[in-house]
């Protein structure tokens, strides 16, 4: 997850941008949690993507084995098949998924390399200090949800996040921002009148001084 988020960094640098919006799609959301509590950033916009990222990487070690192997191409079909819930998209978007959905092994094993050599424990770590972090700073966190949040996610938005904005977008399975185009595009214009006050510098490295 740091490696990701040191790539997402120097790909900013490198646009010459200060203090963006951070959107991450599904265990991205945690990346650009962890991101914000890193690195100057306005505001963090999660779609559909559980922080509990620790619960995700539990699954991902138990099937780590059939994923570096012959099997990768039916174990990610395993895992995608619950995740993604094509049943609840409109044709077009589906079609448009399982059309442009090619996974190469290579880069999901490296993608996921933290979630295999990390901890769950130390996983949830991480995100938490990124979400305590961004909840001290006051800068916006939206999440745009699918489907209303499971239980378990509801509580660690509410113990991590109380402030948080969460809007679910029906019928739009793991997908919203492709379901909902129109709509996800103004929330993302909302955003060029977040103020970016709060992102002069990291949130880990302010202080009242």
């Amino acid at each position: 997850m740091t490696a990701v988020v040191e790539r997402v960094h120097s790909a900013i640098t490198a646009a010459n941008l200060e203090a963006p919006v951070i959107v991450g799609h599904s265990i991205a959301a945690g990346t650009a949690t962890v991101y914000a509590a890193m690195h100057p950033s306005r505001g963090v916009i999660a779609v559909e993507g559980t922080l509990r990222v620790g619960a995700f990487a539990a699954m991902a070690q138990s099937l780590e084995p059939m994923l570096r192997g012959a099997a990768f191409a039916d174990t990610w079909n395993r895992i995608t098949a619950n995740v993604f819930r094509l049943e609840e998209v409109s044709p077009d978007v589906r079609d448009l998924v399982v059309a442009t959905s090619s996974p190469r092994q290579e880069i999901v094993l490296g993608y996921w390399q933290d979630l295999f050599e990390r901890s769950p424990e130390e996983l949830d770590a991480m995100v938490e200090m990124g979400a305590g972090a961004i909840r001290a700073s006051g800068i916006p966190f939206v999440a745009v949800l699918g489907a209303d949040p499971s239980a378990d996610d509801a509580a660690w938005v509410r113990a991590n996040q109380p402030d948080a904005r969460t809007e679910v977008w029906p019928h739009s399975g793991h997908f919203p921002h492709m379901a909902h185009p129109r709509r996800f595009a103004e929330l993302l214009a909302e955003t060029g009148a977040w103020s970016a006050a709060m992102a002069e510098a990291p949130i880990g490295g302010r202080s009242e001084g």
